[in-house]
């Protein structure tokens, strides 16, 4: 299951600051433990990063043999990345060789842009909610504007789109698009 509704509601229970210090001391814990797990599982079972790829295996042995900083400097980047899945990545790290010291701080450093952004979108939220939130009417107008003209572009995409499906066009060599 996705933390993402737990970190946007650590924003709006304790604030930006305090969300952010609970959401990413509890992101770099689940990290760990849950490597701790699959290191168990993986080690009584007799499974190993080479069961899985051999290749896989020698890329662990060589980065391991780089020492600390190249793998605290992986993990950072791959917590960065928004490709590699949380929770996946960290059962994966259970398989190899890294420090668990290493995973929790490259996990922390790593995820603290996209918690940070959306610990503030939880605080900002329970103030709108709360009606504590004082945006500058410039800012609201601008807002409103954007969403309009985005329904507005939608909108023709979607007509044009589907004129063209059924005047036989099959929608995949259509034409521009008049925008």
């Amino acid at each position: 299951m996705s933390g993402l509704p737990y970190i946007i509601l650590a924003g709006a229970i304790f604030g930006p600051a305090a969300g952010l210090a609970v959401v990413s001391a509890a992101s770099s814990f689940a990290a760990c433990i849950s490597c701790t797990i699959a290191r168990g599982i993986s080690r009584w079972h007799g499974f190993d990063l080479a069961c899985v790829s051999p290749s896989a295996a020698a890329l662990d042995r060589a980065l391991a043999s780089r020492g600390p900083g190249t793998m605290l400097l992986l993990v950072t980047l791959l917590r960065l990345s928004p490709v590699v899945p949380f929770t996946f990545s960290n059962y994966l790290f259970g398989l190899s060789s890294i420090d668990l010291a290493v995973l929790g701080i490259g996990t922390l450093v790593g995820t603290l842009p996209s918690q940070a952004a959306y610990v503030a979108a939880g605080s900002l939220g329970q103030k709108a909610l709360s009606g504590q939130l004082q945006l500058p009417p410039i800012l609201l107008v601008c807002g409103v504007a954007a969403t309009i003209l985005a329904m507005v572009l939608v909108g023709r995409v979607a007509k044009q789109t589907l004129s063209n499906l059924h005047s036989g066009g099959g929608g995949s060599q259509a034409g521009p698009l008049s925008i």
